[in-house]
């Protein structure tokens, strides 16, 4: 029974940990920025105010499960809808200013899953991370100029905000390069230099530089198969 265990325990805890992983997959970069999101649109909606229990006028009981799922589904939502404004602006802008997404060889995945996910993991879950945060921080300045006015209420909060949104911006575009970068080196290990990260082709140049030579020998090839057939005919 002894191995029945070792292998139950190892089972489980492969398991729990492909379930941390998804976990943090969501948390990193769609809860969080989502939830900072939620708190800037609680600003101006009192129904969000009542589910993070602000201290207001219509917080007046303590949070319960209900209000949780309330925030944690509302948070996981705004994330969902702050990736799809990160593809159509921010990956975008990255794409038109030289982070271009390489042609990877999708066949070179097979017996390298776990060390792309690492690389995932590792550098494309936080580019995402500080994108949403960055739409997150933009969002939350539209709304404090909603509030107090385009002129009026300039404070240390707001020089953080346009600090923090200066370094997202870049962080990002690191991580998105990063990313691309080693996944190039992993999955397409003929490509050399920045080609790698521009999206030029070189994988397919070298092909039919190869692809050439191969042709013209078997052309000679038939060539003298031929010719020996002709020779053998003749000779009968």
């Amino acid at each position: 029974m002894a191995w029945l265990r070792v292998v139950f325990t190892r089972t489980i805890r492969g398991s729990m940990q492909q379930i941390t992983d998804r976990a943090l997959g969501l948390l990193i970069p769609y809860f969080i920025p989502g939830f900072g999101a939620m708190l800037a649109l609680s600003t101006v909606s009192p129904t969000i105010r009542l589910w993070l229990n602000v201290a207001s006028e219509y917080a007046v009981r303590a949070p319960d499960f209900a209000g949780f799922l309330y925030v944690a589904f509302a948070s996981l939502g705004i994330g969902l809808v702050l990736g799809g404004i990160r593809w159509a602006v921010i990956d975008q802008i990255n794409a038109a200013t030289g982070i271009k997404r390489p042609v990877f060889n999708d066949a070179a995945l097979q017996g390298k899953l776990n060390a792309y996910g690492l690389l995932i993991a590792a550098h494309y879950q936080y580019h995402k991370f500080y994108a949403h945060s960055l739409i997150a921080g933009i969002t939350y300045a539209v709304v404090r100029r909603f509030v107090y006015g385009l002129t009026a209420h300039y404070d240390l909060i707001d020089g953080l905000l346009a600090v923090l949104m200066v370094i997202f911006w870049f962080a990002q575009r690191d991580a998105l390069k990063n990313y691309y970068t080693r996944s190039a080196r992993l999955l397409n290990e003929d490509m050399k230099g920045d080609g790698m990260t521009n999206g030029a082709h070189h994988d397919s140049t070298d092909v039919k530089k190869k692809a050439q030579p191969a042709s013209k020998a078997s052309q000679a090839q038939n060539k003298d198969t031929k010719n020996d057939k002709t020779a053998q005919s003749k000779k009968n």
